[in-house]
């Protein structure tokens, strides 16, 4: 499930049109009993925006991983 995927059930479905989605997903009687989901650890085709978790200026390198955050930013609120 991509970053996208996630953003628009959350903020595009009602509780109950969430509900029915995770249901058809997640439960083995109702739907397609999902048990696993592959979670990108870093942007991917669909993303909202480009990002990896360990974002530094071109050119520089983080092998410390100093930088490194989950910090998804302002972007959470935008509006696609």
């Amino acid at each position: 499930m991509t970053d996208s995927s996630a953003w628009l059930i959350a903020n595009k479905l009602n509780p109950e049109q969430r509900s029915d989605l995770m249901n058809k997903l997640f439960d083995y009687k109702q739907g397609i009993g999902i048990s696993y989901l592959w979670l990108p650890m870093e942007a991917a085709d669909f993303s909202l925006k480009s990002y990896t978790y360990d974002d530094v200026p071109e050119g520089q390198t983080d092998p410390e991983l100093r930088k490194f955050s989950i910090d998804y930013g302002p972007l959470i609120s935008r509006t696609v």
